[in-house]
């Protein structure tokens, strides 16, 4: 069996990511993968793998298709693939639109990550009218480049597609943020980064084992009752729903094909937005927190919002 991917990408975009890691992991010989790529550039594929700009090229000489195009390219992209699986990790477009390029409903839609070069992408994906073989297809392929599940929702790809999808991402802003803090205390700007650094390869390590959920994880250092526990109470009030990154619900509201399925309930909303009052955030010269002002890298954590939910809208403060 061939496998053709069609892409247009730039430097560790999703799939090269995919192909590097399949091609890494051996599920895939390099000669046996076809690209179609039309800006001829071969960036980080490996030597072997056949490169060619016409994509009805790729697709007759393969008899598994994964597209990875930019959504807005795949409006208009129609391919001629009599019957063939065709895959794609195209953020938002859905199994409805791939039946439409595809020409058939043999679809299946999924979303990686640039991870997927280091073999340690979460790679989620919904079936359409696909068999169990073609499911199987799908495993082997998303498995050999990190973790993988069959969803039984199409939404939940949207969910993926914020989450999981953008690679540090979300991630990234939360190290920014600690860095940030320890460079309000006088730490050395370089050493506040390494020692972030070392803190999150040692935590990925640490969840990534498996063991105990994250949530007992926060719950069994609450309990010790340390140094670390007053933060996290202050973070996470008991019996609070806190939404520390509302950029999720955004992120998938600015998508036009995204359904928005991560808007909080109005209960946890700051009781400045649920009062119709002007928002005092951080943007507004003051931290929602009435007990804090704002200062420093509280202004720099744009989706870190501890909030601690009083019972009346906190006053503005000056610096």
């Amino acid at each position: 069996m061939r496998h053709g991917i069609g892409c247009d990408w730039g430097q560790r975009t999703t799939s090269c990511a995919i192909i590097q890691g399949l091609v890494t992991a051996k599920a895939l010989p390099a000669e046996q993968i076809i690209v179609a790529n039309r800006s001829g550039v071969r960036g980080d594929l490996p030597d072997a793998v056949r490169l060619v700009s016409d994509i009805d090229e790729m697709v007759a000489a393969c008899d598994v298709i994964l597209l990875s195009v930019p959504p807005a390219n795949a409006t208009t992209l129609r391919l001629q693939a009599d019957g063939k699986l065709v895959l794609s990790v195209m953020a938002g477009v859905t199994l409805a639109q791939l039946a439409k390029i595809a020409g058939h409903d043999r679809v299946i839609r999924a979303m990686s990550s640039p991870a997927a070069a280091e073999r340690m992408a979460y790679s989620p994906f919904m079936l359409d009218a696909c068999t169990q073989d073609d499911g199987a297809v799908a495993e082997e392929l998303f498995g050999a480049i990190g973790q993988t599940d069959a969803l039984t929702d199409e939404a939940q790809l949207d969910v993926f597609t914020a989450i999981t999808g953008p690679v540090p991402g979300f991630v990234a802003l939360f190290a920014d943020t600690m860095i940030g803090f320890a460079r309000e205390q006088g730490v050395d700007a370089d050493v506040a980064e390494r020692a972030v650094r070392q803190l999150f390869l040692a935590a990925g390590n640490e969840m990534g084992a498996g063991g105990s959920s994250p949530a007992k994880q926060v719950q069994w250092m609450i309990d010790y009752a340390g140094t670390t526990a007053a933060g996290l109470e202050a973070m996470k009030p008991p019996g609070s729903s806190v939404w520390f990154m509302t950029g999720w619900p955004r992120l998938l509201r600015n998508r036009g094909a995204l359904r928005t399925i991560l808007s909080p309930p109005a209960s946890t909303l700051h009781p400045a937005r649920t009062h119709g009052r002007r928002r005092q955030t951080a943007r507004h010269g003051a931290h929602p927190c009435p007990a804090r002002p704002a200062r420093g890298w509280y202004r720099r954590r744009a989706l870190l919002r501890f909030v601690p939910y009083p019972t009346r809208t906190p006053d503005r403060r000056s610096n």
